[in-house]
């Protein structure tokens, strides 16, 4: 978000304010000159460090999300390791993204998504979850509603 000031409550201006537009050109050039995103590198499913980059993912078609039933691909980082501590998740929704533009596709949002699914497995290394053949999707698993769903298949709450 950019916040542009476009007054203030004095009616006549004594100085330029050279602080505040060094600032914002400060902000612009850190803005455009830096990439947003943080390179990872993954080497047979393990980020640096030897640990698994998720230890499961998670594939389902929920429904009570939106008009239609949304897919929604779950990456499980602790999943193996939960015990007590909170299930740390990074969650994608067909319904936030077209997966056409991600895998470069022309066909419908729920091929393209198929075809998202199983290089994910294979980088991460993480176990298929509610197993491997609805994970990608032949078909993909169904559920009522989010809750049913990460009860069903997540195993929480």
């Amino acid at each position: 978000m950019i916040i542009l000031p476009i007054g203030h409550e004095e009616s006549s201006v004594r100085r330029l304010p050279w602080v505040t537009f060094a600032i914002m050109g400060l902000c612009a050039v850190l803005l455009i000159g830096l990439d947003p995103g943080v390179p990872v590198a993954v080497v047979a499913g393990e980020v640096d460090g030897g640990r698994p980059v998720a230890d499961a993912l998670a594939v389902a078609a929920v429904g009570g999300l939106a008009r239609k039933p949304v897919l929604v691909l779950d990456l499980l980082a602790n999943w193996t390791s939960l015990e007590d501590e909170i299930l740390r998740v990074v969650r994608l929704r067909s319904d936030a993204f077209d997966p056409r533009q991600v895998v470069g596709g022309q066909g419908s949002p729920v091929a393209a998504f198929r075809v998202l699914v199983e290089p994910l497995l294979e980088a991460t290394g993480g176990q298929a979850l509610p197993n491997r053949r609805q994970a990608l999707g032949e078909p993909f698993a169904s559920h009522d509603d989010l809750v049913g769903y990460e009860r069903t298949v997540l195993k929480v709450g």
